[in-house]
C-alpha cells in the first residue's frame, strides 16, 4: 500500500511539480542574433538556452526571436506551443493547443425508403 501511495505522489509530481515548465519561466534577456536567451526558473536557477533545448521534462525551445521565445511543451491534453513575449521589460505568456476536428456524425441510408414520405395511395 506505502508503495503504491509512492509511485502515485512521484508520478503527480513529475507531471506537475517540475518548476522549468515554460509558463513558469522568466525571460532575462534575448539574442537573436545568437539564437540564444537567458531564463530564471521559479527554483532561481539561471541558465543559457538554444533552439532545440530541453526546458524541465516537457518543454523543448523551438524559436528564439526579437522579443519571443517559442516553446513546445507536452501536457496532459497534447502538445502545447507557448509564445513568451519580451517586450518592455514585461513577460507575456500564450499558449496555443491544436483542438481535433470533429468528426462528422454518420448516417447510413435507410433500407427501401424508410422514414420516407409515402406516395399517396390510390383507392
Amino acid at each position: 500500500m506505502f508503495f503504491s501511495l509512492l509511485c502515485v505522489l512521484t508520478a503527480i509530481y513529475l507531471f506537475f511539480g517540475n518548476p522549468a515548465f515554460a509558463g513558469e519561466i522568466q525571460i532575462l534577456k534575448i539574442s537573436p542574433k545568437g539564437g540564444t536567451a537567458v531564463i530564471k526558473s521559479l527554483d532561481g536557477v539561471t541558465k543559457t538556452v538554444r533552439e532545440g533545448d530541453r526546458i524541465g521534462d516537457r518543454g523543448k525551445v523551438i524559436e528564439i526571436v526579437e522579443g519571443r521565445i517559442v516553446i513546445e511543451e507536452s501536457t496532459g491534453q497534447g502538445i502545447e506551443t507557448v509564445i513568451i513575449r519580451f517586450e518592455d521589460g514585461k513577460q507575456r505568456v500564450e499558449r496555443i493547443r491544436k483542438v481535433g476536428d470533429k468528426v462528422p456524425m454518420l448516417h447510413s441510408p435507410s433500407p427501401k425508403g424508410e422514414n420516407q414520405p409515402s406516395a399517396p395511395s390510390s383507392k
